[in-house]
């Protein structure tokens, strides 16, 4: 079961991240913007936050478009994934890095939305 799920976000990921077409697009700064207003974080917390989700999303261009095979591309998606969440829970407290990965899931769960109805 375990690997069905790896197997899915794998697949979500990829879809995700072929919807934008540029590195740095409008759609991803709102999203960035929509999330620091949701988590209500102060000035330093909003500049960090924005430093590794740039960091982040420029490693995730890079994977997407590097030639290595699909599994291997959703090994280090993976791991890319578990760094990110723990630079974002060492900087925020812990109702938001819970209302973060409440973000993500309700992220997640529209995004199969969309997979399955396009």
């Amino acid at each position: 079961m375990k690997t069905i799920y790896s197997i899915f976000l794998f697949l979500i990921s990829f879809t995700v991240s072929s919807q934008i077409t540029e590195f740095d697009s409008e759609e991803a700064k709102t999203a960035i913007e929509n999330q620091i207003e949701s988590l209500g974080l102060n000035d330093y917390q909003k500049t960090k936050f924005k430093e590794i989700n740039q960091i982040y999303q420029q490693k995730l261009f890079d994977l997407k478009n590097s030639d290595k095979q699909r599994f291997t591309k959703f090994k280090i998606l993976q791991k890319l994934q578990n760094e990110k969440d723990d630079e974002i829970k060492m900087l925020l407290n812990k109702e938001q890095f819970k209302a973060y990965k409440n973000y993500q899931k309700q992220r997640r769960n529209r995004i199969r939305t969309n997979i399955v109805f396009d």
